[in-house]
Parts: structure tokens; sequence; C-alpha cells
């Protein structure tokens, strides 16, 4: 009878078992996929599979060339010695195989992120920092400023002096541009979320995503410079707002208290920055000269979990905080302006 329940039990134990180890194969493989890793399966099972098989063709080998010549120890150490190369072989071909496929995702990764940002980018210029059935004409200045924006001062200075047409500045509502605020913001964790996936480098998600927001909102308004007081005052509750729903939906998971203390180094945080930056831009006569490596250098400590992963990102977002948030934010701001109050 005991027999029989343990034969049972082991049966269950399998067919029960099974499907569950499966899912957690595919789900650690996708994450390992995800970090660029090579996959070796749960507990390494790759890498035993690999030895077994290396066991096999040597012993198929050993039989050909030898026959039945070598039997007992002996034939088991030349079958172990001999299985040894073979396994290192798989190995490597797996590996060489795994490879390709990291490379396919991460050309995938690439792309969908490139194809996201590009819809993004077209959303903001045709529909998020628009007025409602306004001529399509009025967007193509900004169209021009909000797509590689280089750095280089002396390609600046060509832009700056090159004729503009003098055409009525789009004019946005104060909500339809703080919404656009936000939904940049989210495109702009997106791409860093992907830049250090690609690097391989290690960061703390909840603080990225506090960061972000927080160093986006400072550097845009500052650098776009055609607003009040007043204006940004209901920008920022308008923008904190829809921080909010991010973070909720975000950290759904987490407790309440979790979520609510996002929200509270949220505020902290953007208080600290528009300070930061404010001072930085009373300090110099020339604006323009804020020192945005060193602010970038801070944005990077937020969320980076080890010093050793900061140099891998370091270039990236200096450049994005410069050309895709500071310099796409003043050039818009000459172009456009927000609704002023009747």
């Amino acid at each position: 009878m005991l027999e029989k329940f343990i034969t049972g039990a082991i049966i269950a134990g399998i067919f029960g078992g099974s499907p569950l180890l499966y899912k957690l194969g595919k789900k650690k493989k996708s994450e390992t996929i995800q970090q660029g890793k090579i996959y070796y399966g749960l507990l390494y099972y790759r890498i035993i599979g690999f030895f077994v098989l290396g066991i096999i063709s040597s012993e198929i080998i050993l039989m050909l060339l030898l026959g039945d010549k070598v039997e007992g120890m002996v034939a088991l150490l030349l079958m172990f010695v001999f299985s040894l190369p073979f396994t290192a072989l798989y190995i490597y071909l797996y590996k060489k195989s795994f490879e390709k496929l990291l490379q396919k995702a991460e050309a995938s990764l690439y792309s969908y992120s490139s194809k996201e940002k590009n819809d993004t980018q077209n959303q903001i210029s045709h529909i998020c920092l628009s007025v409602p059935n306004e001529p399509s004409k009025k967007q193509e200045n900004f169209n021009v400023y909000s797509k590689d924006v280089l750095l280089d001062k002396s390609q600046e200075q060509e832009i700056s002096s090159q004729p503009v047409k003098q055409e009525a500045p789009t004019v946005f509502t104060i909500e339809s541009f703080a919404n656009s605020l936000a939904k940049m913001a989210s495109q702009e964790l997106l791409d860093i979320m992907n830049l250090c996936s690609n690097k391989q480098s290690e960061f703390d998600e909840r603080k990225l995503v506090i960061s972000t927001f927080a160093y986006f909102y400072g550097i845009w308004v500052f650098n776009y410079k055609n607003v009040t007081t007043e204006q940004e005052k209901t920008i920022q509750e308008i923008y904190k707002k829809q921080f909010s729903d991010f973070n909720r939906t975000a950290f759904e998971n987490d407790t309440f208290k979790q979520v609510v203390d996002n929200e509270y180094e949220f505020d902290k945080l953007l208080y600290y920055i528009i300070k930061r930056i404010n001072e930085s831009h009373e300090k110099f006569d020339d604006k323009q000269s804020f020192e945005y490596n060193k602010l970038s250098n801070e944005f990077i400590s937020e969320f980076i979990v080890n010093e050793k992963y900061k140099e891998k990102i370091e270039l990236d977002i200096k450049t994005k905080i410069m050309r895709d948030w500071a310099l796409v934010a003043s050039k818009t701001g000459q172009v456009s302006e927000i609704q002023k109050d009747k």
C-alpha cells in the first residue's frame, strides 16, 4: 500500500511540477535575455544535459575506434576524459547560438524603442502640444526643433542665424502643455530604462521613475522660458496629478504607503530640482552655461545602484539632458507660447 502511495505521489509530482518548472524556466530565460546574458537553465540543467550528451558522444566514438578492446575502469576513465572536449564543444556551440538570439532580441528592442520614440515625437508635435482645430502650418517650426537637435555650438549658431519666417507663434493651453510634459517624461523614462538594459546597468526602478519625472520637468520649464510664475504654478499642479496617476498604475501591486511615499519623494525632489536650477541660472550671466554636467551626474546618482554602472550611461544621459530636454525646450519656446489668462 505504501509503495503504491509513494509511486502515485511521484507520478503526481512529475505531472504537477513539470508545467510549473516549464513556466519558471521560460520566465528566467526571458529575464536573462533582457539582461543580455547566456541562459543555462534552472540549476544549470543545460550544462548537465551537454555533459550527458558528451558522454554519449564519447562512448560512440570509443566504440567505433576501440570496440571491445578496453573494458572496466579503464573504459570508464577514457569515456569520461573524451566526454569533456565534447561537452565543451556543445557548450561553445550553444553559447554562439544564444548570442545570435541576444543580438536579435537587442535589435528588436532597439527597433521597438525607436518606433515608440518616433510615434511619441509625432504625437507631441501634431497632437499633444497643440490647440484643437489649430492650422497645421503653425507646427512646422516645432517639428524642426524637436528632432535631432545637435550639441555642437557652431551648428547651434548656424541654426540661430538662419532667417525665421515671421509667423504667429503656436499658442498652447496650460492643460495641454502640462499633459504633454507628462507624456514626454513617460517616454523619456522608457528610453532611459532601455538604455540601462542595453548597457547592462542595474537601476532602482522606483527612484528612476521619480527622478526622471522631476528632472525632466525642471529642465523643460526653465528652458522653455515663455511661462509666467502663475502659469508654472498651475502647470506644476497638473503635472503632479499626472505623475500621481502614472505612479499608482505602475506600482499598483505595492502597498498604499509605498505608493504615497513615491509621491512624497517626488514632491520633495521636484522642489529641490527647481531650486537647484534656479540658483544655477541666477549664478551665470549666460544662462546657457548652466552646469549640465553636474546636473547629469546628480540625476544618474538618483537611480543607479552601483558606481561601476555610471560610466556606461554617463555620456548618453548628458546628451539626453542637454539636447533632448534643454535645447529642445529652448527652441520650442522660441516658436510657441502658453495662452494668457483672459
